[in-house]
């Protein structure tokens, strides 16, 4: 009979056991069978929402609430544990960051086309109308990705996370940008 060795929860290795006296003798070996229900722990509704519930005096902290990673005057960490927070400050942060990549963009579009006064005048609406666009866009595809993966691994997030996450969208719009010839 197929038997495995567990200490302190993990199984360690397969044991081929040839009497059913041997595994009683040795209180650390279970049947293999045994193992499966050690791996089907099923939380209950009640354990699994004490799992996702921020703490009781949680409150969300006002948006940025960047805070400096190197403790220096102890801990000063700021979180989010719902999904509609993680996915609001993304959307802040990728429409601040579109906006500044699409205002450098359109002034250097407006200073080629001084010359054509009637064509420089509409570049920067056009360029913010949509950054606009796409900075709702992105942001809520990615926040709301981050939201959902957050809370269903009931992990919270650092208030660095939407930022980070911004600045990629941010990096791939300016990647997205140049003509690559030769493809990737």
């Amino acid at each position: 009979m197929d038997n495995v060795v567990v200490r302190d929860g993990m199984a360690l290795s397969v044991v081929l056991m040839k009497s059913r006296a041997k595994a009683e003798a040795r209180p650390h070996v279970l049947p293999l069978a045994s193992l499966t229900s050690l791996s089907k722990h099923h939380f209950t509704d009640q354990e699994q929402s004490r799992c996702n519930e921020a703490p009781t005096d949680y409150t969300t902290p006002p948006w940025p609430s960047l805070y400096w990673p190197i403790p220096l005057l102890g801990p000063q960490s700021y979180y989010l544990y719902h999904p509609s927070d993680i996915w609001r400050f993304t959307i802040i942060w990728t429409l601040l960051l579109y906006a500044a990549i699409h205002f450098v963009v359109a002034g250097w579009a407006t200073t080629i086309q001084l010359r054509n006064w009637k064509v420089a005048w509409i570049i920067p609406p056009i360029y913010a109308i949509i950054g606009g666009i796409e900075g709702i866009v992105a942001g809520s595809v990615v926040g709301g990705l981050l939201g959902g993966v957050y809370n269903a691994g009931y992990y919270r997030v650092s208030t660095w996370i939407p930022f980070i996450w911004a600045l990629i969208n941010a990096l791939v719009l300016i990647l997205s940008s140049f003509a690559i010839q030769g493809g990737l």
